[in-house]
């Protein structure tokens, strides 16, 4: 297995939906999904096997945190919301993964490995702190997993 964000077989995994669930909680849908969409967009300019299904589900979580800013415009949008709305988002971005990702098997090796540590993540960041961010908050932190040709 080599690592390499140049080569055919690779999947980058980070913390890109925290921005998307969070402005789609704070600003709503269309916030949310204009979020989703940027990040999404961005992620398929990347590129690896998993680029398009990742920006799929990044323009979703964006959209889904919005629905539930919608659901609870009258509540406190507090940890327990976004913790929920995160796991939810990272559930779906696994099926979306599995359903768009091609080659299967190699979809399927990279979410046993990145994905377990990636919804813990994620949600130790919407506990600590709903928005997500601050200075736990790692922007822009990839991990290229490179599967061997």
């Amino acid at each position: 297995m080599r690592v390499s964000g140049t080569q055919e077989g690779w999947a980058v995994a980070n913390t890109r939906a925290i921005g998307a669930i969070s402005a789609g909680l704070l600003g709503g849908p269309v916030v949310g999904l204009l979020a989703g969409f940027i990040g999404g967009a961005h992620r398929c300019t990347i590129g690896g096997f998993t680029g398009l299904a990742c920006g799929l589900s990044t323009t979703f979580e964006g959209l889904l945190g919005g629905l539930a800013h919608l659901r609870l415009r009258e509540t406190e949008i507090d940890g327990k919301v976004a913790f929920t709305t995160g796991i939810i988002g990272e559930l779906a971005q696994m099926a979306i993964i599995l359903a768009v990702a091609r080659p299967f098997q190699e979809a399927l090796a990279g979410l046993v490995i990145v994905e377990r540590p990636g919804v813990l993540t994620c949600q130790k960041h919407s506990r600590d702190n709903p928005v997500g961010i601050g200075k736990r908050q790692v922007h822009g932190a990839y991990l290229l997993l490179a599967t061997s040709a």
